[in-house]
């Protein structure tokens, strides 16, 4: 399979569950957290979105520096990420390489320094602020680090490498940014998202000895591929489908080995109810229908905890990762993320016998 890393290790919170176990659970038996929130759009409708409980930051409220807890919307972005991480149980006595996916700097401003020194400063043994970097890019960050996390792995000695990201959407400006754009769902707006919030992460290794064993497979993680697309949500440009459709293409080419050229059955998807997100998968389909089985299934778990942005690439990586530990018949899953600008990004994910 030439140059290959390897899921060591994951972890999560989301709407759904306070760990992987019980995010995953939930995804399979198709749970929603979708609920009506305390925000109104600007026709006095409230919007439905997903949250994880409050009580559950309670305690980790106490673990973050003064100088954020007065922002709710970074402080609570700071939070998911260490739970997630604390689920993941990242010890090891060496310094790990931190990729963290945030917003996209077009949407609302934060203080992206200042959040990781929060999350790290809760791991004093295994992170290091010079190992550490955050891409601002939104859903397509996590897969964007995995192939940082490839120059990482093959370019030093460091055997793991951390990924992932954290996102929320409660935030009053964000929601009325949204709320303007007619981007939210409501009982008036049924071509719209439900704003969520999660993190997830993922251990990465490029020794197979070092990954995670789970009924006799390991998983693989090829390279992934990072595309634009010119025409995107908020663009004056013409939509014509390139991004995704390259981003498609490009990681399918490199899955492809001597020994399994399998279609693909399962794609993992970003979409979030959006009507544009399933137009531009309809083309990438298309275009790379070659690749495609006839059976295809298109899995979007956004339908159970809501658009959780920056967090969306780590967080499917792991549901594929999840699905493919227990059915590994399946063999190769695609993971694919749309950001709300430019950004495009795919990587297939491979069961391997051990």
């Amino acid at each position: 399979m030439g140059n290959m890393i390897y899921i060591a290790g994951m972890g999560m919170v989301t709407s759904v569950g306070a760990n992987s176990a019980m995010t995953t659970a939930s995804v399979k038996a198709n749970i929603s957290a979708y609920a009506l929130s305390d925000y109104d759009n600007q026709h006095d409708e409230p919007i439905t979105m997903t949250q994880i409980p409050s009580d559950f930051f309670d305690e980790l409220g106490s673990l973050l520096k003064s100088d954020i807890r007065s922002d709710p919307y970074q402080a609570r972005i700071a939070m998911m990420a260490v739970a997630a991480l604390r689920d993941l149980s990242p010890e090891h006595s060496d310094v790990i390489p931190l990729i963290v996916g945030m917003p996209e700097a077009s949407t609302l401003g934060c203080d992206a320094r200042s959040i990781v020194q929060n999350i790290t400063l809760n791991f004093p043994a295994i992170f290091d602020q010079k190992w550490c970097r955050v891409l601002l890019s939104g859903r397509s960050a996590a897969i964007e680090a995995i192939q940082l996390a490839y120059d990482y792995l093959y370019q030093s000695d460091v055997p793991y490498v951390l990924i992932g990201g954290s996102d929320t959407y409660h935030s009053d400006a964000l929601i009325s940014k949204l709320d303007l754009d007619g981007r939210l769902l409501s009982s008036g707006n049924s071509d719209g998202f439900a704003p969520g919030e999660a993190a997830a992460f993922l251990l990465l290794t490029r020794q197979p000895e070092l990954a995670q064993v789970q009924n006799g497979h390991i998983i693989a993680v090829h390279k992934p591929a990072v595309t634009t697309e010119t025409g995107h949500i908020y663009s004056d440009t013409a939509y014509h489908g390139d991004g995704l459709s390259n981003a498609f293409r490009l990681a399918l080419e490199n899955s492809k080995s001597d020994d399994t050229n399998e279609a693909i059955r399962y794609i993992y998807s970003s979409m979030n109810g959006e009507n544009y997100w399933s137009r531009e998968l309809g083309v990438a389909c298309i275009r790379n229908s070659d690749a495609m089985s006839k059976e295809l299934t298109i899995i979007h778990p956004a339908d159970c905890y809501g658009d959780v942005g920056a967090a969306t690439g780590s967080l499917l990586v792991a549901l594929a990762a999840d699905n493919l530990y227990n059915n590994p018949q399946n063999r190769r899953h695609l993971v694919y993320c749309s950001s709300d600008t430019e950004k495009r990004s795919a990587v297939v994910v491979e069961a391997v016998n051990t």
